[in-house]
């Protein structure tokens, strides 16, 4: 048994056994999706600001 911590230390899921990835997957959704959402907003402004 684990448990799943988000950013701040706080106690979000209980896991037990093979459960512990989708878990963790799970409780950092959230901030890896914001943060692929702004790396994919900053290559197409990259490519929307180069020369053709």
């Amino acid at each position: 048994m684990a448990w799943v911590v988000d950013d701040d230390g706080r106690r979000i899921a209980q896991v037990h056994g093979y459960y512990w990835l989708t878990a963790h997957a799970l409780a950092h959704a959230p901030t890896d999706i914001r943060a692929l959402l702004d790396e994919v907003r900053r290559l197409r402004k990259i490519n929307h600001d180069s020369p053709s």
